[in-house]
């Protein structure tokens, strides 16, 4: 598959969107499984730092990626029972993502999407496939097949800043240190409303 493919948006999409230090981000709902609430984690030796462990889900081992370690945000500090855990599919394996609240699911048309443009991506964008503009709402879509098949350390702000420029959108304007106090901004969305499944 080339390059540009890898990095095109659905002309349509319902996404399922979720918090992290108080920002938005989606990935395309046809890609989840299920969303569960967050549970017990046992360690794996010798495993990536972001992977926090495996859980027993139903009778099925799964791996659990907290994006809050993938991206370098301070860890969560509240109750670990308020985040929620995404199931999805990476590479043919079911793998979890732990994330601060899932909040919405948003439907985005084609003139909704703004694409990364693949000869202006970085290291950074690389982790993006787009933003997604609904009304005042601008959520970032994550290329996670791309997120979790790299171990490189990645630097959050440099990535929404880099993904921001390359498509040509003005960045939400919120102070240039809300991301720091990530898990007071986590705590303030109402990390309980996520949808059941």
């Amino acid at each position: 598959m080339s390059a540009p493919a890898s990095q095109a948006a659905p002309a349509e999409s319902q996404l399922a969107c979720f918090l992290l230090g108080g920002d938005s981000y989606a990935i395309d709902i046809m890609r989840i499984k299920e969303i569960v609430p967050f549970q017990k984690v046992r360690p794996v030796p010798r495993s990536p730092k972001f992977v926090r462990g495996v859980v027993n889900l139903r009778g099925s081992v799964l791996p659990i990626v907290d994006l809050r370690d993938r991206f370098g945000l301070p860890p969560w500090s509240d109750a670990e029972s308020m985040r929620r855990i995404v199931i999805t599919s990476v590479g043919g394996r079911i793998v979890g993502l732990a994330v601060d609240a899932v909040s919405e699911i948003l439907k985005a048309s084609g003139g909704e999407i703004v694409r990364v443009p693949a000869l202006l991506s970085s290291r950074e964008t690389a982790y993006v496939y787009g933003l997604a503009l609904s009304g005042e709402k601008i959520v970032l879509i994550l290329n996670i097949d791309r997120l979790l098949s790299s171990s490189e350390a990645i630097d959050l702000e440099k990535m929404r800043k880099a993904a921001f420029e390359s498509a040509g959108v003005k960045p939400p304007s919120v102070p240039a240190e809300a991301p720091k106090d990530s898990s007071q901004g986590a705590d303030s969305k109402n990390p309980e409303e996520a949808p059941a499944k």
